[in-house]
C-alpha cells in the first residue's frame, strides 16, 4: 500500500461524472510544469513519496518527466480521449509507465456512451497493461459478471472493483448498504474462483474495507500516513476528503504543516464512508 502523499496536477474536466472526487478543485487553475517538478522535489527531499492525479494526466503538459521524477508507473487514462492521445501513451511507454486504469461504460457515473473496445486497443497498441475500474453502486450491482465478460472481451489484464464514495454527507442512492455490499464481495471472490489469474486478475479496491472479507491488514490511513494536496494547496487526508470542511493542514515552499489530524476512526475502513455511516466521533479534527 502506498504510503505518502498525491499531489494534484490539474482539475480542469468537463465531464462531471457523478462521485468525481474532483468536485471541489474545479474552480483552481492547473499547476505550471514548474511549479510541480520543484514541489515535488521538495516533498521527496523531506522524506515523502509522491504520486500525482490530475482530470486528464496523459495530457498534462511534460507528464512523462513528472511520473518518472515520481517513479510512477501507471496513468488514469481519460476514456473519452485516449483514443486520440495514441503517439502520448508510446511516449508514456517509453519513459517507463506500465499500466494504464480506465473506467467501464458499465459503471453508473458515467453519463456519456463511449467505445470501450477502442480505448482498449489504444492502450494496447501503446504496449501498456490495460486496468479497468469498475464503480458499484445500486444502480449496477446486478452488472458483476458482465463487466467481467466485458473486461475479457477486451483483453484486459486486470480489473477492480471499487465502489462509489460519496463526496459530501449527504445522503444519497448511490452509497451501497452493508447487505449489498456483503453480496457484491462475495458474487467477487466467486468470480475470482472461476477466472484463471492468467486470464484476468480481478481486485477488490480497499474503498471496500475489511467487514466482510479477510485482510492482511488496515486499509485506510488518510490523514494518518496519506494525504492529497489540492490546487489550494491545502492538505486533507485524501482525495475524496477533499472539501473545505476535511482540510487538516496547508502545503508552502514544498513544506506541509499539519494543524488537525482525524481521530476516532478504524482503520479497517474508509474513513469517509466511517462519517457517512454516522460513526462515533463523525467529522471530529483535533488540533495537534
Amino acid at each position: 500500500m502506498f504510503e505518502g502523499v498525491y499531489y494534484l496536477l490539474d482539475a480542469n474536466c468537463s465531464h462531471l461524472c457523478e462521485g468525481c472526487f474532483l468536485e471541489s478543485q474545479r474552480v483552481y487553475n492547473p499547476r505550471d510544469f514548474e511549479t510541480s517538478i520543484n514541489d515535488i522535489t521538495k516533498l521527496q527531499t523531506n522524506g515523502f513519496k509522491v504520486k500525482v492525479t490530475a482530470s486528464n494526466i496523459v495530457r498534462y503538459p511534460n507528464i512523462e518527466k513528472i511520473l518518472s521524477l515520481c517513479e510512477q508507473n501507471y496513468v488514469l487514462a481519460d476514456i473519452f480521449t485516449v483514443q486520440q492521445d495514441i503517439d502520448i501513451l508510446e511516449r508514456l511507454h517509453d519513459s517507463g509507465v506500465e499500466i494504464a486504469f480506465i473506467t467501464s461504460s458499465h459503471s453508473s457515473n458515467i453519463k456519456d456512451r463511449f467505445s470501450i473496445e477502442h480505448a482498449s486497443e489504444a492502450i494496447k497498441k501503446a504496449g501498456l497493461e490495460l486496468a479497468i475500474s469498475y464503480i458499484l453502486s445500486p444502480q449496477n450491482k446486478n452488472e458483476i459478471h458482465n463487466m467481467i465478460a466485458e473486461a475479457i472481451s477486451v483483453d484486459a489484464d486486470s480489473i477492480r472493483f471499487m465502489r462509489y464514495l460519496p463526496t459530501n454527507l449527504n445522503q444519497n442512492d448511490l452509497n451501497l448498504s452493508r447487505q449489498e455490499e456483503r453480496i457484491i464481495i462475495k458474487e467477487i471472490y466467486n468470480a475470482q474462483e472461476g477466472v484463471p489469474k492468467e486470464q484476468l486478475r480481478i481486485y477488490i479496491h480497499g474503498h471496500f474495507g475489511t467487514k466482510f472479507r479477510p485482510s492482511k491488514g488496515p486499509v485506510c490511513f488518510a490523514g494518518e500516513k496519506i494525504f492529497f494536496i489540492g490546487l489550494d494547496n491545502i492538505v486533507y487526508p485524501c482525495e475524496f476528503l477533499s472539501s473545505p470542511e476535511f482540510a487538516i493542514g496547508t502545503f508552502q515552499n514544498g513544506h506541509i504543516k499539519l494543524e488537525k489530524k482525524l481521530c476516532g476512526y478504524e482503520n479497517d475502513e474508509c474513513k469517509l464512508l466511517q462519517m457517512y455511516h454516522n460513526k462515533k466521533y463523525i467529522g471530529r479534527f483535533i488540533k495537534n
